[in-house]
């Protein structure tokens, strides 16, 4: 099995993900456009999460937190949350990185 580094496999995704809202007419924003769009509203969700109290005792947002905006920031940048890995794989398993949510 071919593995890529997380990064790589990112990537790969996001382009995926960029193609499939260009192709169905989702979005007409550059790749630019989008990646910046996506990176203003992950800052912006984290910061409110953790203002709110949605982290752990490590200080690290929850993961249904982490997965529900990333989900919102994929949507409102016009790009499918089905590429999101965290949607794709357990929480704290590798490749997902988001901390296992103890409210699960």
């Amino acid at each position: 099995m071919l593995r890529l580094p997380r990064r790589r496999r990112a990537d790969l995704l996001a382009d995926m993900n960029m193609v499939e809202a260009w192709a169905t007419g989702r979005t007409d924003k550059s790749k630019s456009q989008i990646l910046t769009s996506i990176r203003t509203k992950l800052v912006f969700y984290d910061r409110q999460a953790r203002q709110m109290g949605l982290k752990d005792d490590n200080g690290c947002t929850l993961g249904n937190t982490v997965d529900f905006y990333h989900d919102n920031a994929f949507e409102e940048s016009g790009l499918s949350p089905f590429f999101y890995g965290g949607n794709l794989w357990p929480q704290d398993t590798w490749p997902n990185p988001a901390p296992k949510d103890p409210r699960k």
